[in-house]
């Protein structure tokens, strides 16, 4: 049973507006992208619709629906998720992060809408950076060209520290404080010099099973174009250095 100390108001009233709100959208004449997600550790699965059109060369979702296994709480935590990524332009999607979620389900300000173990939100929010990964896979440009800060680029830019795990241990088993001191210490030494040439920063702020959160700091806050090329630089040096291909890093910026 769920208790009420433990979610807003807003969770609950999301929840009962499902049922009334939701009905079957005709698909237009758009692009039209399922994607299908697999929340790890669990057996919850996602599948995402969306219709994808075409705005003076700039990708945008313009119609996106869901079908889901997942219920409770956590059902109001993705309907605010697809809520929030309608209308944007498609390179943008990877910038949805956990706290405009949580923010739009909050009662006041003072007080998160998700109050009690987070772990199940942060591997069902994984499906940002999964999803943002497989729309650039399509090979479409996204994004207009921009005269913005550049980004760091994986191939260019990374040269390997040595400071990750050593060869053949592994990642998942390590105890969760080395785990905080490793990606602190790849973050310093791979992804910080790079922000903080331009007054930004990056810090980790949660280790679950599977994924790693960051919190985005100064300028790279206010920087939407790159925001999702420098989450995917981060993204790589962190599964090259700690040897797991299949690290998940989300924002909470």
């Amino acid at each position: 049973m769920i208790q009420n100390d433990q979610f807003s108001m807003r969770v609950f009233q999301r929840l009962e507006s499902l049922a009334f709100r939701y009905e079957s959208e005709p698909l237009t004449q758009s692009t039209f992208y399922r994607f299908d997600y697999d929340v790890p550790y669990s057996n919850g699965r996602i599948s995402f619709f969306l219709n994808l059109i075409e705005e003076i060369g700039i990708e945008r979702v313009e119609k996106i629906g869901y079908v889901t296994n997942i219920h409770g709480p956590e059902l109001a935590f993705i309907d605010v998720a697809a809520e929030l990524m309608r209308n944007r332009q498609s390179h943008q999607v990877g910038q949805l992060s956990l706290r405009e979620i949580d923010n739009y389900l909050r009662d006041s300000n003072e007080d998160p809408a998700f109050k009690g173990n987070s772990n199940n939100l942060f591997r069902i929010f994984g499906f940002i950076s999964a999803l943002d990964e497989a729309l650039k896979a399509r090979g479409v440009n996204r994004i207009a060209k921009s005269n913005n800060r550049a980004s760091p680029e994986f191939e260019k830019d990374y040269r390997p520290t040595m400071e990750g795990i050593p060869a053949g241990a592994k990642y998942e088993d390590m105890a969760l404080k080395d785990k905080y001191e490793t990606v602190e210490r790849v973050l310093s030494l791979v992804v910080r010099p790079f922000l903080q040439k331009d007054g930004g920063d990056v810090e980790c702020v949660h280790i679950g099973e599977g994924m790693v959160v960051i919190n985005y700091r100064g300028s790279c806050v206010s920087c939407e174009s790159s925001l999702t090329s420098t989450m995917d630089y981060i993204q790589k040096v962190l599964r090259t250095e700690l040897n797991d291909q299949t690290l998940m890093v989300v924002t909470d910026s």
